[in-house]
């Protein structure tokens, strides 16, 4: 399970004078929210204006106002979206400089646990963002809906007052995994083995690509995550890869675990036998691509929506490369594993409204679109005729300019030039696919032996629970320990001092914390 935590860039200093200013930050429009509650209909604005809409870059788009579906949309609404984004890798640097001075955005859309310094709650308290609550109730008739026919939606974004900070990312029904281990069929029918499915077998097909086949990365790993194992691999040693909620129903940091350092130290052992990248610390994602569509890789962890574009680029060197994704690892045959990604029916990305807009309502209402049934086809899907197309009974389909675009564009690419992936919007779990296609999506694979657990509470913490400094220090900490242990370098720390450092870090307090608030969650 993918939960980026509150993992913040700001300094002490930069929080002390957010906090400072935030009396500044009070909401430049009054308005009247008694009433009756009003239809959203389009358009939303008569007279042309411009909402500014913060988000980070997703994918290798440059620019969100590059993106057809948004300027499709524009037309719909009436409302002129002007997205900003920083550089990839500055998000949380400019987004603290951002907050910290008095150039807002109207709209920002990022992950929960990033949009303020001691969580939404708070930059609700202090007057940055605008309580939602009152605006739903009467200008988003289709997010309220959505609240009023599943309690489970309204409890997630409902704080303990009543006050909603932002609304989220919301699936139909939980989605297949997104990301997994994937395999060269075609080399593991040259050494006439089965699928792997435990660490150790996975072992012995790793030293045949290297030994047999002369394959020149066995396995890579991609560094570009905090935590370089994914969650389809470390679930061979029976543990999580951030933190994650048990099933002795309490949560959990996987690298704090024991099952995570043995887990590195067979790692460790298979880099020494060459086994994996040497070079792995240092790669970045097209380092790593061009090594896997250039049929150097036998092994690999990545998302599904990627194999058509590895197969198609390398199949144009090598047409017997054939990509397959197998099973979640598990510690032995037999074995089940819940440690799957994606099980929840509510996402990471949420969006907020800035208190200083001067169009709260229209906000609220260009919101709220993309949660009724044209937005929310328009996010999924695109622009009708051109990138997808109605059967008789409504359902949607990708058309072939989608998935098997002229110019070579990937699918996952296709999303963000032309629909929309990540963001606060309702989602389609499984959009534009036959039921023939539900059933042999190779995503399915990733679910075998996948036992899905409940899913995870939505925590909500109060000021004094404020995780922004333990987080600093412990999202700098892991990736060095993670590689350096791997790597079996000299200056690697053990296991026990590991510990010890991550309890100085404040490791402790935050499992506390997370189960306090999932407690308090249950208990709701």
């Amino acid at each position: 399970m993918k939960r980026k935590l509150i993992s913040f860039a700001l300094a002490a200093m930069m929080i002390g004078s957010i906090s400072g200013c935030s009396d500044n930050k009070t909401a430049s429009t009054e308005v009247d929210l008694s009433g009756p509650a009003e239809e959203n209909t389009m358009p939303i604005s008569d007279e042309p204006i411009t909402i500014k809409y913060w988000t980070p870059l997703y994918g290798n788009i440059k620019s969100y106002n590059d993106n057809e579906m948004f300027k499709k949309m524009e037309e719909v609404t009436g409302i002129h979206i002007e997205f900003v984004s920083p550089p990839k890798g500055q998000e949380n640097e400019q987004y603290g400089v951002m907050l910290a001075s008095d150039d807002l955005p109207d709209i920002i859309d990022r992950q929960i646990g990033d949009l303020y310094p001691g969580g939404i709650e708070r930059g609700v308290e202090e007057g940055f963002f605008l309580d939602l609550s009152g605006y739903i109730d009467k200008y988003a008739p289709n997010i309220k809906k959505l609240m009023d026919e599943d309690e489970y939606y309204r409890n997630v974004m409902t704080f303990e007052n009543g006050k909603i900070g932002a609304v989220r990312e919301i699936m139909t029904e939980p989605e297949l995994p997104w990301q997994g281990p994937i395999i060269r069929q075609d080399l593991l029918d040259k050494i006439g083995a089965d699928v792997p499915r435990t660490p150790d077998e996975l072992y012995e097909v790793l030293k045949k690509f290297k030994n047999e086949l002369n394959i020149k990365y066995p396995m890579v790993l991609d560094t570009s995550a905090n935590h370089i194992p994914s969650a389809g691999f470390a679930s061979g040693w029976n543990v999580g890869t951030d933190m994650y909620w048990g099933e002795d129903e309490k949560y959990h940091y996987g690298p704090y675990d024991e099952e995570y350092t043995d887990m590195l130290l067979d790692l460790q052992k298979w880099y020494k036998e060459g086994l994996i990248d040497p070079e792995f610390a240092t790669r970045d994602e097209k380092d790593i691509e061009a090594a896997i569509t250039n049929g150097e890789v036998g092994f690999f962890c990545n998302q599904a929506a990627k194999i058509p574009y590895y197969t198609a680029t390398a199949q144009s060197i090598n047409p017997d490369i054939e990509f397959t994704t197998i099973p979640y690892l598990v510690p032995e045959r037999g074995d089940t594993t819940s440690f799957v990604l994606n099980n929840s029916r509510v996402k990471g990305s949420a969006a907020a409204i800035c208190a200083t807009t001067k169009y709260p309502v229209e906000c609220m209402k260009l919101l709220d679109f993309m949660y009724s049934e044209q937005g929310s086809e328009m996010c999924n899907f695109g622009i009708e005729g051109l990138t997808y197309e109605k059967d008789e009974n409504g359902n949607c389909y990708y058309t072939d300019f989608y998935t098997n675009n002229p110019d070579g564009i990937d699918k996952t690419d296709m999303t963000y030039l032309y629909a929309r992936n990540d963001g606060a919007y309702l989602k389609k779990t499984f959009r534009g696919q036959t039921d023939e296609e539900k059933a042999t999506n190779v995503q399915n694979t990733w679910l075998i032996d996948v036992v899905r657990p409940d899913p995870a509470p939505d925590c909500k913490f109060t000021d004094e629970q404020d995780m922004t400094t333990y987080w600093q220090d412990i999202n700098t900490y892991v990736p060095q320990y993670v590689t350096k242990t791997i790597m079996g370098m000299d200056d690697a720390d053990s296991r026990e001092t590991f510990v010890s450092r991550m309890q100085n870090y404040g490791m402790e307090t935050i499992i506390e914390y997370f189960n306090t608030a999932a407690q308090a969650a249950l208990n709701r």
